[in-house]
């Protein structure tokens, strides 16, 4: 396998915006949140539909959708992202 795509992993996707609380957060670090919850059907349909860049505020219906709530979303990807707030 070409090195290149091992190191595709979604790491340190996540953006804080420079004003107010809004995040960027990679889609394959959501699909990944939600098969981790044992929710592969929503994850092969959020991959779909969501863009490859989530905002958490712009995207909020979005992530309802797929029941997301970007808090707890946040709250997993923290801890495997360290201390990046």
């Amino acid at each position: 396998m070409d090195r290149r795509r091992q190191d595709r992993r979604p790491q340190m996707a996540v953006r804080r915006r420079a004003k107010g609380r809004a995040l960027n957060i990679s889609k394959d670090q959501i699909l990944q949140f939600l098969r981790e919850q044992g929710q592969g059907d929503k994850a092969d349909q959020a991959s779909s539909e969501l863009p490859d860049q989530v905002d958490t505020d712009q995207h909020a219906d979005l992530l309802s959708k797929f029941g997301i709530d970007p808090q707890q979303l946040l709250g997993q990807l923290g801890g495997k992202l360290g201390n990046i707030f």
